[in-house]
């Protein structure tokens, strides 16, 4: 099968340190081709694998497969910025991938490809409305990975296919836009199970943004007499003066607090390796849904619990007193924390839950909607 994943323009795909989205896009693609298909990834102009790259199993052999990885310019954050990269591939796009040529995965923030099948004429933005499309041939897939999508903007397109990332947020997403939304759960590659430590520290693993709660995480741990490291990126945060807060909450701690910020990739897993838990407080008083949570896998294949405020994809990866503690309130954290049994939490169950979100069983998902819409025609509505 032919198939497009079409990235933000945030930042690369892969990307070069942080970057949730972009490497869930990377790693479903490369799987995508390691089966046999021929995959093309729209990405920044900075990506590190940009070309062509034959897809080779684990032991070596080529399969057949194809990974394109093309650029369709720089990096850059926001609305406007996203439409110019569409402008500059959607004509290359509606070529190779309209009239039933392929499939579309459209992963980008804003959803320009989606939005274009009819050629969607109000289509707000903060420089006014604006016109896109329409690409009306294309046979074309949404993901959703943020608590919303599309600007909140109910979308005026041919076939609704959207798709969320957790069943609390794709139900979200379906009360939203009054049509039905299916999901497929996020995955990683789940790494080789670690020899045991705990190093009695907990552990917040998350971008350092107000809806994320770290300074309820912080409150949480330090209240129980708990020492918190405080690890996440926010070179992309907008609200840097959340961040001076969160650093400044962490100097006044007394010791129990310790801002690191952003690390590379084997930092995170040391670090998640040798923590007792990960704490977790998205915070629905920001009317924020946690789209899904992937913090939460990384603990589990670990075989670490997590400590979490009960927020939407969490729902599909915690339960409660076996692979962590769950609670609705940052007050009713701070109890169960105060009074959690360690011994109740079993190494080789956490490790079996996380290891359903892989990234096989992710890719294994988005084959079969594409092969549906593939195979459906213009009528296949979800």
């Amino acid at each position: 099968m032919k198939i497009l994943c079409v990235s933000t323009s945030a930042i690369s795909c892969p990307p070069v340190s942080y970057g949730g989205l972009e490497k869930i896009l990377w790693d479903s693609a490369e799987e995508m081709a390691k089966l046999g298909h021929s995959v093309t990834i729209i990405t920044t102009s900075d990506s590190p694998k940009l070309g062509s790259h034959e897809a080779i199993d684990d032991s070596g052999k080529s399969t057949g497969g194809v990974l394109n990885v093309v650029a369709a310019g720089p990096s850059g954050w926001g609305i406007e910025h996203e439409r110019s990269m569409y402008i500059g591939y959607r004509e290359w796009m509606e070529t190779e991938f309209g009239a039933g040529q392929g499939v579309v995965i459209d992963h980008s923030w804003f959803g320009y490809p989606y939005i274009s099948q009819k050629g969607q004429t109000e289509f707000p933005t903060s420089s006014g409305v604006i016109t896109v499309g329409p690409h009306p041939d294309l046979k074309i897939i949404h993901v959703i990975h943020g608590a919303t999508g599309l600007g909140g903007v109910k979308p005026q397109v041919i076939w609704p296919r959207l798709v969320g990332v957790s069943t609390r947020q794709a139900a979200f997403l379906s009360a939203q836009f009054g049509f039905p939304v299916r999901h497929v759960h996020n995955g990683i590659h789940i790494p080789p199970r670690p020899e045991p430590a705990d190093d009695g520290y907990l552990l917040s693993l998350n971008r350092i943004s107000k809806e994320k709660g770290i300074m309820s995480a912080i409150d949480v741990a330090t209240a129980n007499g708990y020492h918190i490291k405080v690890v996440g990126d926010y070179s992309w945060v907008q609200n840097q003066d959340y961040v001076y807060e969160v650093i400044t909450r962490c100097e006044q701690s007394g010791g129990l607090a310790e801002f690191i910020g952003n690390v590379d990739n084997d930092t995170k897993w040391d670090l998640i390796r040798r923590c007792k838990a990960m704490v977790a407080c998205p915070d629905i008083r920001q009317n924020y849904v946690e789209a899904f949570g992937l913090y939460a896998v990384e603990a589990g294949a670990m075989c670490k619990p997590i400590i979490a405020l009960l927020n939407g994809g969490l729902h599909d990866i915690i339960q409660d007193g076996v692979n962590g503690v769950l609670a609705d309130n940052p007050e009713q954290l701070k109890q169960r924390l105060a009074s959690v049994d360690w011994a109740q939490f079993n190494p080789d169950t956490i490790r079996t839950l996380a290891e359903r979100f892989s990234v096989a069983n992710m890719t294994n998902s988005y084959i079969k909607l594409a092969e549906g819409v593939a195979s459906g025609g213009p009528e296949y509505i979800w």
